[in-house]
């Protein structure tokens, strides 16, 4: 039966965001920068999301991309912190590198600072203690 009721709240859960996202167009826009609000309710929906996924499948991500040492599923973290704290520990995967990889790739706007040896996406958006803390705290 929770595995009827997980599903139901998957459906729910994605007809939910389409129709959020539809609203989001159109609420809270007059007078304002429309492009800058609507990226940065995007934003704020797709880092919630990534926190959410990281802590509640951390078993299937430790199973597919973890070799050893830190894990997924620190909740408040994002899935590319953890790639990130990953890539640099060197304990990925090959399919956990391919993601991490595929991830640093569409994030062009990290290109940049990757190419001068800050990091790209993974690496550049790892998270402290303090900055998961300071999510949970939100």
């Amino acid at each position: 039966m929770s595995i009827i009721l997980s599903l139901i709240a998957l459906i729910l859960f994605v007809i939910v965001h389409l129709l959020y996202n539809i609203i989001m167009l159109f609420t809270g826009v007059k007078d304002r920068k429309w492009y800058n609000l609507i990226d940065k309710k995007a934003f704020n929906l797709a880092f919630n999301i990534d926190v959410f996924g990281n802590y509640q499948y951390k078993d299937l991500w430790n199973l597919l991309f973890s070799k050893s040492g830190y894990e997924f599923g620190v909740f408040g973290e994002t899935i590319s912190s953890c790639l990130g704290k990953k890539m640099t520990d060197k304990s990925l995967t090959i399919f956990g590198w391919v993601i991490a990889i595929l991830i640093n790739i569409v994030d062009v706007g990290k290109w940049k600072s990757g190419f001068e040896g800050k990091g790209f996406h993974c690496v550049a958006y790892i998270q402290t203690d303090k900055q998961i803390k300071n999510f949970i705290k939100k």
